[in-house]
């Protein structure tokens, strides 16, 4: 039986791996600046414009920043948020207040991805959680793994196909075994392309459950309107 698919919001990726599996998580990490928010975005303004009801869980920047970047691709956040199917939660502010108040001899970090989900609406079928490294910090790995596996089985129980996002830095830190709590991993990255002694911008398709993966590396780069797969890639 065929799985359903939802939208990646790029054209040219939804052939490739013929958008993401319905109802599940997908891990999308890579360096600062690589475009993880951007690719979280192109997904989340797709399904809007698709009439899905979508939640964005931002935990580094404010609202109002992440408003001003997907503005700055041609994408009106607040027109969404006005139509009633986008509610962007800043986590920031209030892990914010947690640290400024919280005791540092306490152990509170067990509870911090439950609580990110909890912030998703039960009504909501799209989700991207931007980023949960900032949750991860001191965590032990077996705690990790523990709490990255709950907070994925609360997404799939509240039915929500849902791009998490981490840096690099922390999956190396915890040995990527982020990878094997989510249905999908998806890794964005640079390198020197020897060829043109030029930097470019790179995705591998590391795992994708139902799915024929692609086993070379897939080119892109970011313009005025967001992320474009590099054609000579798709003609391969």
């Amino acid at each position: 039986m065929a799985i359903s698919r939802v939208s990646t919001g790029l054209k040219d990726l939804d052939k490739i791996i013929e958008g993401y599996p319905e109802g599940k998580a997908i891990l999308v990490t890579g360096d600062a600046g690589v475009g993880k928010t951007v690719l979280g975005l192109h997904f989340i303004v797709e399904q809007c414009e698709q009439g899905k009801k979508c939640a964005f869980l931002a935990t580094e920047e404010s609202p109002e920043d992440l408003r001003a970047q997907a503005l700055g691709f041609g994408w009106d956040l607040s027109k969404y948020e006005d139509e009633g199917l986008l509610q962007i939660y800043e986590v920031l502010e209030r892990r914010m207040i947690e640290a400024r108040f919280s005791d540092p001899g306490e152990s509170s970090v067990e509870i911090h991805f439950k609580e990110v989900a909890n912030y998703v609406p039960e009504n909501v079928s799209s989700v991207v959680v931007d980023n949960i490294g900032v949750y991860a910090l001191g965590m032990p790995v077996e705690k990790f793994r523990e709490q990255l596996d709950l907070l994925v089985y609360m997404l799939a129980k509240k039915g929500c196909t849902s791009l998490i996002i981490c840096d690099d830095a922390v999956g190396t830190q915890y040995n990527n075994i982020a990878m094997y709590s989510t249905y999908g991993a998806i890794w964005m990255f640079r390198r020197e392309n020897a060829y043109t002694n030029r930097r470019e911008r790179l995705i591998e398709i590391r795992k994708m459950r139902s799915t024929k993966v692609p086993l070379d590396y897939l080119p892109f780069e970011i313009s005025g309107g967001g992320i474009n797969m590099l054609k000579s890639n798709l003609d391969e």
